[in-house]
């Protein structure tokens, strides 16, 4: 189970959006100049389009973010004998040491991957955040911090009713590209649509950064190459035993 998970926060104050309005009247939107953030953490599964979602109002630290995991992540989408692969961003609770001891404990339920920082275009979850904003906060008015729940918690509550109508946001993760990833040189999880194939590493690095690698050249075959020779093999890039490191290749899909 391939899932993506991450951290969003919305104000009571309206966001604004381009939208349908006469010509020479610019639409205006009403504020009370409160900002009232409502934190949300979520989950989504790729392909499924499976979301799982907690409401708090205080600050995202370690315990929270592990209370999601243990007690809304973990039991909505490990099943036995098929480990969530957890995908998120750099964050720094993500990181915490109470959070990788969690994580090495429950290594046979959950492995996780780190996304490179400052790469949301990476992270699933962030397509569901900017579709929640599309639907409930872009130009409208909330009087009061319980009307602004109400909006999300709608828009939520549609989402896993009709996980159709968020796949195709979440296309780009599993079906145009080809996703490997690897430490120390060796695949340890590969996704290829239509097609998923899962290895895991058992020296997994619980929060080691991915970098992103640009894709290898297509070489021509041995004895094919322009020049008639050899065309040279391609090895994997090694790493010191010292620092693992783990990285992420985006390739077309041919």
């Amino acid at each position: 189970m391939i899932v993506y998970e991450d951290e969003a926060s919305f104000r009571q104050t309206p966001t604004l959006y381009r939208t349908w309005a006469r010509r020479g009247q610019q639409p205006q939107i009403p504020t009370r100049g409160e900002r009232h953030t409502q934190k949300i953490l979520g989950a989504v599964s790729v392909p499924t389009g499976d979301f799982v979602w907690r409401h708090q109002e205080e600050y995202f630290n370690a315990e929270t973010y592990l209370s999601f995991v243990d007690g809304v992540l973990l039991p909505h989408y490990y099943r036995r004998r098929h480990r969530v692969y957890l995908i998120q961003d750099n964050a720094s609770f993500h990181k915490k040491p109470g959070v990788l001891e969690f994580f090495a404990k429950h290594s046979r339920q959950i492995e996780v991957f780190s996304l490179p920082p400052y790469s949301p275009d990476f992270n699933a979850t962030e397509r569901l955040w900017h579709y929640t904003r599309k639907e409930s906060t872009h130009n409208r008015y909330f009087d009061r911090p319980a009307a602004l729940c109400q909006s999300l918690f709608a828009t939520f509550a549609d989402m896993q009713r009709h996980p159709e109508k968020i796949c195709g946001l979440l296309v780009p993760f599993f079906k145009s590209t080809h996703v490997v990833l690897f430490i120390r040189g060796h695949v340890v999880f590969s996704v290829q649509c239509p097609v998923f194939s899962l290895q895991s590493s058992p020296n997994t690095d619980y929060g080691t950064p991915v970098t992103a690698v640009p894709p290898s050249p297509t070489s021509a075959p041995t004895g094919q190459s322009g020049s008639g020779s050899a065309a040279p093999s391609q090895t994997p890039p090694t790493r010191s035993p010292s620092r693992p490191r783990l990285s992420v290749r985006f390739r077309p899909q041919s």
